[in-house]
């Protein structure tokens, strides 16, 4: 996700105040969960970040102004701080990308898609998002084959809440 460095400034005061941040995505490394025009909503929190949630890093150098949104598949505490592993859903790799919790800027608890919204505070979603960070450090290539599994439910879920709001002859 990339903004001006003003704008990325607001983003990160307001995430600091407590308040949530509504911002659109770009992208396609966390397809089909994320794809790029979905509206996110971030938090701060790294402290609540747990394995499956998607968090929100801010690994640039000073002169980007941008954000990266990926799985967290492992948390290790080194001293009196935590390191976080994050990893695309699209890697078919096994490495992924060491952050420490300084860089952590907060998670996304929700993503909007064609106006139907993803809360991934439900338990069900919590429970389908550690099952993915769990397959995606152990057997990634597994996470390749089920996306289009998973696709095709969310495609189905859009198609059911576009059928709602047709009138019934």
């Amino acid at each position: 996700m990339r903004y001006s460095k003003v704008v990325k400034e607001i983003y990160l005061n307001t995430l600091e105040e407590g308040r949530p941040v509504t911002l659109p995505s770009s992208g396609w490394c966390m397809w089909p969960f994320i794809k790029g025009g979905d509206i996110l909503t971030l938090r701060s929190g790294c402290g609540r970040i747990e394995i499956g949630d998607i968090a929100i890093a801010d690994t640039c150098s000073p002169d980007e102004v941008r954000f990266a949104g990926h799985r967290v598949i492992g948390i290790e505490t080194v001293g009196d701080k935590k390191i976080y592993f994050l990893k695309s859903d699209n890697s078919a790799g096994k490495s992924s990308e060491s952050i420490p919790e300084d860089k952590i800027r907060g998670r996304i608890v929700s993503v909007t898609r064609n106006g139907l919204v993803f809360d991934y505070s439900m338990p069900h979603l919590k429970m389908v998002n550690r099952a993915i960070a769990f397959m995606s450090a152990r057997a990634p290539l597994l996470c390749i084959f089920l996306k289009m599994p998973v696709y095709l439910i969310i495609k189905w879920r859009l198609m059911i809440k576009d059928m709602s709001k047709r009138p019934i002859p």
